[in-house]
């Protein structure tokens, strides 16, 4: 249903709110690049992960995730996937161009428009219902008329059958009704919609080479040619910090070993 319509200047756009350390959006890639596979159907993806914790949306962004996921990732999905790094396994780069991390609070915005999917699975269950009655509607002012919305097995979208029909009540995924959203709650009316690369964490100063790599490649938009160059500058990022890691002698006088191996965290 969601790939309808898509291709390489129209993207398939999904927004996966609190999304952790990225495995569901990552899932989501897989799962898409499977299908392209499959059917040699071949359109842009476009996918935004949010989540309140910095340090979680870094850890998503880094995609490098310990031995254990051979526990939930099948052989064939690592191996085409995934790289192994020492014991643990990190995103191939190609995958990780296609999703972009922010630090976003779900109650209080910015958010996205103009979605295809919105997977917000086990993030509603640790709000009230008070809470969860302005954010379904939001997700429905969020999608496309026609857009999946794919919740937890524990969540619902309660007395909002107005706004969406269920696709599968069992597996919790409803679709967006054609009919206008209601009026955002008071509190998100103002929100900026951030469709230009205008990065939240560009001023912070935990902002990384990866939270500003994700700007430019939200501006360039999602297609292979982006994609592209993403993977090209995460490797070229990858290759000058190993070599600022063994510097010169003169290179390794004063601060210049360390400042390297700060560098190296950051990129890393």
């Amino acid at each position: 249903v969601i790939t309808k319509g898509k291709d390489k200047k129209t993207p398939l756009r999904i927004w996966v709110p609190g999304c952790s350390t990225g495995e569901e959006a990552y899932s989501i890639a897989m799962s898409l690049r499977e299908y392209m596979e499959e059917t040699g159907n071949r359109f842009a993806i476009q996918i935004f992960a949010t989540d309140v914790d910095k340090n979680l949306v870094e850890f998503g962004r880094t995609g490098l995730y310990p031995a254990g996921i051979t526990e939930d990732v099948s052989p064939a999905r690592l191996d085409r996937f995934f790289e192994k790094v020492g014991p643990e396994y990190k995103i191939r780069d190609d995958l990780r161009s296609l999703v972009i991390f922010a630090t976003q609070d779900l109650v209080k915005g910015p958010t996205f428009t103009r979605l295809d999917l919105i997977s917000c699975r086990n993030a509603l269950i640790y709000m009230g219902a008070q809470l969860q009655k302005k954010i379904i509607p939001l997700f429905h002012y969020c999608l496309n008329p026609g857009g999946i919305l794919f919740l937890g097995t524990s969540e619902t979208i309660g007395s909002f059958t107005d706004l969406y029909s269920a696709l599968d009540n069992k597996g919790r995924v409803f679709q967006a009704k054609r009919v206008k959203s209601p009026p955002l709650a008071k509190s998100m009316r103002n929100m900026q919609i951030p469709e230009t690369a205008q990065s939240q964490e560009a001023d912070d100063e935990s902002a990384t080479v990866g939270a500003l790599l994700d700007s430019t490649l939200q501006a360039l938009g999602s297609n292979p040619a982006a994609e592209a160059i993403g993977a090209s500058i995460r490797r070229a990022l990858k290759g000058a910090a190993v070599e600022t890691k063994h510097p010169t002698a003169k290179g390794r006088q004063g601060n210049g070993e360390r400042s390297a191996d700060q560098d190296q965290a950051r990129l890393e």
